[in-house]
């Protein structure tokens, strides 16, 4: 049950915007890496949805900036977990926090 389980999860993906997010919810960061875009260089996040079982492709806003080095530790679990929360907008930017998990 634990294939079906994995593979229901992985077809089960949103590719959303920070603005797209709940807001107040937390959502478990599962991964992060540096994408190139073609406005440069971006944080790409996979978020848990904590409504089902699948996951959330969101890109953080570029005010976000982490070097490669941080982002493997992250996803090799050398680093606490963390959760996003979307805390709204503020004129033409958006709130997000970062929270222990």
């Amino acid at each position: 049950m634990d294939v079906l389980n994995s593979l229901q999860r992985q077809t089960n993906v949103l590719n959303l915007s920070i603005g797209e997010l709940t807001k107040d919810i937390e959502y478990r960061v599962q991964s992060m890496n540096n994408v190139e875009t073609k406005f440069g260089t971006a944080v790409a996040c996979v978020l848990q949805d904590p409504a089902g079982g699948g996951i959330i492709n969101v890109f953080l806003p570029k005010s976000v900036q982490l070097p490669n080095e941080e982002l493997q530790r992250y996803n090799e679990h050398e680093a606490d977990p963390v959760n996003l929360i979307f805390r709204g907008m503020s004129k033409r930017s958006f709130i997000i926090t970062f929270v222990p998990a």
